[in-house]
């Protein structure tokens, strides 16, 4: 994408790419000059590289998963206000893994080297389950800008069996006596698609948490049942969970979800060019219709005056959007009528009219690549900045002066990249009174193109692709691509319309919510059809990037640095709290062997280069005061705190629900996979499971049924993963029925009695009661720690008391914890006196075993910090199985979904790369998707499909 400096007339130049334009020169009280516009533009420009956005782009090698299997990726982090280029601001990004419930399941920390990254994620049993995922993925600059720049993808990961049931649903709302009625029809199939015969069900609705309904229902000889109810309230979205209720064993549970769509909510919205209507200005106006369930809906209408006269009609032509043309009079109100899907006419009403204001029209001028503006006003003078700008750099830059209240003219594209262009009409206090966002495409992807070796492929054939890659030109092209092959018979591929790095880096990631089918705007256009819906868009969606007001502002700190890469910061200070100027650092590690010395400056601040955090790293660091010792130290390291995004309020819809036949098939290929325990090595061998159940022992644990025997053992390993969590966080997440409770308790000494059991004294003389505490199921818990009970130590006067002590201890400090819940391991800790009120049988006995060994009273060493970061997670190797003529055994099933990935794909001078794998047991079709980008910020995305015989 290179810029091209203009110089024509008598245009002068202002910085590399900037156009600077006076369009006319008349005299006027508010006079704008050249050094005025030097400033505006130098100020863009100092505003563009103090936030230096970053963009990123993911390719993934497949749109849907199952647990157990493997989500291959790969990052391309791009310099947005550098073309595109790869960003050389960060050197590490964070990607997580989010549920519906907006509680992140996994996160990793990604190595960046130019702009490229990749890696993959194991979607285990043990952390994931059935249901909607959110990926997103930042670096820590972009926190800067919220949520703004962060990548996100949808994911449903399903977990299915052979004993699913299958379900299609048919739904409709009507209104009976002014009540809403759900009409609902489902249909029950086993997995081979035969119908659930005869099934007793029970049925609950919910609006959220609230249930609605619940009836008892039993399916038809064809696997339906009918459900009719009334909604009490509107709603948006229900759930419908049905379980069955027959025979032992039969306890099959779907979800359903359903989505209400009244066709007299649809929302439509109206939006001027420019921004405003002003009276006797001609004006174009964009609109869009979204209905109830958050899609476009498609509508047609006419607008009327105040006098019922309709002054314009409008069709939508994609997606819910459209334009018509009108000119605004004066004083008039202008409204809408649309007819809805239910015959329901409903009226919407436009912007208000102004009587006073600017337009700005700007339309591409066919057959050419130039730009026609057309800037007016109404009751309007004076000078007027006008600027064009492409990821932030300022391509564009003109002094307008209003004569006879209109200015027209034309300006080349060649001055801007390909991509979205924003031109802004501000006044000379630099007040924006107009914008428009027009899409510019030079048409300078890159070019790929793969060739196979034959025609069509037969059941574990060798694959060979010929790969070209191509700029714009013809050029032969240095840059780096991924490459992904799936069976089309199980990953559906939707369609070119789906979003990828061309359409995410170009058109989506720039703009405000949701873009669907994004891809739609980037197929070839003969008729310019699409180019026109392309620009309707723009017209309709809003920018999420910065304002006007944020460029002119006073420059600001940041609040989340650049990471180039992974140092440990942190600040030593003495018992005031105030920094101790250099002061030692040592940094330890036994694995591997790592010394490193750093010194604090005059704030107390230190950093530790040269680190790379791998596998699970531990390392201890100690500070020392000018005279060489810890006393009176404090050294703190800067933890990661991960960023709070808001939940997606997006809920995935089961896979078993409404279920096309490529969903089908790779859910049935899960299976085979899964029975086959994923050990399948492309020799016709399944190798047998060997499960290594090796006991956890914990050292120096004081456990009187031995280190390990307990119900729940949690050692070191787990520990290390668990970083700085409390006791409080660990017994929650790792054991099953902990919660807060309350118990019952007997008056007198007896009662007394049964509370110090437990550790918890009270002053009271024993009056009964209840009193609050930290159960496993029904069951009251009693810590010990390195073999000594709590109580021993800390008087536990309150329950809060025993939660500060969870809360104020960490992972960090301890080497194994063994819970002892069932009778088989709680026998041991009867005490002789134990009281007959209460039986210690009873109770759970939680045993901590800490590093120093001194029970409950740990002791903490000044001036040091054990540090356990978030290690580097490094790309595994994808499995390609190889086959020859003495190992094709087709004893066991080769039903992988995703055939090939590599992240790493890398043209040689002449842009060209060879791949080859082998295909497996399926017959039918591949799809194959190149995505990648040069060094030049030019991009590229090409697919294909290749054939199987499958013989």
């Amino acid at each position: 994408m290179n810029i091209k400096t203009l110089l024509y007339g008598t245009l002068n130049i202002f910085g590399p790419g900037l156009v600077f334009l006076l369009l006319f020169s008349t005299a006027s009280a508010q006079v704008i000059t050249k050094p005025d516009m030097v400033k505006l533009t130098a100020a863009a420009d100092l505003f563009r590289n103090q936030t230096a956005v970053e963009k990123l782009y993911f390719q993934f090698d497949k749109p849907h998963y199952a647990v157990g299997d493997t989500i291959w990726f790969k990052a391309y982090l791009l310099n947005a206000a550098a073309y595109l280029t790869p960003s050389v601001k960060s050197g590490i990004l964070y990607a997580e893994l989010v549920n519906d419930s907006n509680k992140v399941v996994q996160r990793m920390m990604l190595p960046v080297a130019h702009g490229l990254s990749w890696g993959n994620i194991g979607l285990d049993a043990k952390t994931i389950t059935e249901g909607g995922y959110t990926f997103r993925a930042y670096t820590n600059w972009m926190r800067n800008f919220g949520e703004v720049y962060v990548f996100k993808q949808r994911f449903y990961i399903a977990n299915p069996s052979a004993n699913n049931w299958l379900v299609n649903n048919r739904f409709s709302l009507n209104k009976e006596n002014g009540i809403e009625k759900v009409k609902l029809k489902l249909q029950f199939n086993r997995f081979n698609q035969e119908p659930a015969i005869l099934k007793d069900l029970e049925l609950n609705v919910f609006d959220g948490t609230k249930k609605w309904y619940k009836s008892k229902a039993q399916t038809k000889l064809d696997g339906t049942i009918d459900v009719d109810f009334a909604l009490k309230t509107p709603s948006k979205k229900l759930t419908i969970i049905v379980h069955e209720t027959g025979n032992a064993g039969d306890n099959h549970t779907v979800i359903v979800p359903i989505n209400i769509n009244r066709p007299e909510n649809t929302d439509l919205q109206f939006m001027p060019e420019g921004g405003a209507l002003i009276t006797g200005l001609p004006a174009r106006v964009s609109f869009k219709a979204i209905g109830e369930d958050g899609k476009p809906v498609d509508v047609e209408g006419a607008v009327y005056d105040s006098h019922q006269q309709q002054i314009a009609g409008f069709k939508s032509t994609h997606k819910g959007m459209g334009t018509f043309d009108m000119i605004p009079a004066a004083g008039e109100i202008y409204t809408a009528k649309v007819a809805l899907q239910n015959g329901i006419v409903k009226t919407y009403n436009l912007p208000a009219v102004q009587s006073v204001g600017t337009s700005l029209k700007i339309r591409q001028v066919e057959g050419s690549d130039s730009l026609s503006i057309t800037i007016a006003g109404a009751q309007a003078s004076g000078s007027y900045y006008l600027t064009g700008q492409a990821n932030g750099v300022v391509c564009y830059g003109a002094i307008v002066n209003l004569e006879n209240n209109s200015v027209k003219s034309k300006i080349p594209t060649s001055g801007f990249p390909t991509g979205i262009a924003r031109f802004t009409l501000l006044n000379a206090t630099r007040q924006p009174l107009n914008e428009r966002m027009v899409f510019i495409n030079h048409h300078d992807f890159l070019k790929i193109d793969v060739q196979p070796n034959k025609p069509a492929y037969a059941a574990r054939d060798s694959i060979s692709l010929q790969i070209n890659i191509i700029d714009s030109d013809g050029g032969p092209v240095s840059g780096s691509f991924s490459i992904a092959v799936t069976d089309d018979s199980q990953v559906k591929i939707d369609s070119i319309n789906t979003n990828n790095i061309i359409s995410n880096l170009l058109l989506t990631s720039d703009l405000k919510g949701n873009i669907e089918d994004p891809g739609y705007y980037f197929q070839q256009d003969a008729d310019g059809s699409i180019k026109q819906q392309l620009d309707n868009l723009l017209l309709t969606q809003g920018w999420i990037g910065y304002d006007w007001k944020d460029i002119l502002a006073p420059a600001r700190q940041r609040a989340f640095i650049a990471e180039k890469e992974f140092v440990i910061n942190g600040r030593v200070s003495n018992v005031f709290n105030k920094p101790v100027a250099n002061s030692h650092v040592l940094l330890f590690s036994k694995k591997p062997p790592l010394l490193i010395d750093s010194v604090t400056n005059n704030e107390g601040r230190f950093s530790i280069h040269n680190v790379i955090p791998l596998d699970t790293p531990i390392y201890m660091l100690q500070a020392r005061n000018r005279r060489g010792t810890s006393f009176n130290v404090d050294l703190k390291v800067d933890e990661f705190k991960p960023p709070l995004f808001a939940a997606t309020g997006e809920a995935a819809a089961p896979w078993y629900v409404n279920s096309d036949t490529s969903i089908m098939n790779y859910i049935k290929g899960s299976i085979v996979n899964k029975t086959a325990k994923d050990n399948y090595n492309g020799s016709g061998h399944i190798l047998k499971e060997v499960k290594v159940t090796a006991k956890k022992f914990i050292k120096d644990s004081q456990n009187l049924n031995g280190p390990g025997n307990a119900d729940v053992v949690i050692d070191e390993k787990d520990l290390e993963k668990a970083g700085k969590k409390t006791f409080l966080d660990l017994l929650k997440e790792r054991v099953e029925g902990f919660h807060e409770g309350f118990f019952l308790f007997l008056g007198g000494s007896r009662g007394k009695h049964d509370l110090m059991l437990f550790g918890f004294v009270t002053d009271g003389a024993g009056d009964s009661g209840r009193g609050n505490w930290y159960f496993i199921h029904d069951r009251p818990i009693k810590i010990i720690v390195d073999g000594v009970p709590l109580s021993k130590v800390y008087a536990l006067r309150e329950f809060r008391d025993l939660n500060t002590y969870l809360t104020t201890h960490s992972a960090e400090d301890v080497r194994g914890i063994e819970v002892n819940i069932t009778s088989k391991y709680t026998m041991k800790y009867i005490p002789m006196d134990a009281p007959a009120t209460l039986s210690m049988a009873d109770v759970a006995f939680v045993e901590i075993t800490t590093r120093a060994g001194s029970g409950p009273s740990m002791p903490y060493t000044p001036g040091t910090y054990l540090f356990k970061p978030m290690p580097f997670s490094l790309p595994k190797q994808f499995y390609e199985p190889k086959y020859t003529v003495k190992n094709k055994d087709t004893s066991a099933k080769d039903f992988r979904s995703t055939i090939y990935w590599r992240p790493n794909l890398v043209v040689d001078k002449q842009g060209k790369a060879t791949v080859s794998f082998f295909s497996s047991d399926k017959a039918g079709s591949y799809t194959i998707i190149i995505e990648g980008t040069d060094i030049n910020g030019n991009l590229g995305s090409y697919r294909r499909k290749i054939n199987l015989s499958g013989k």
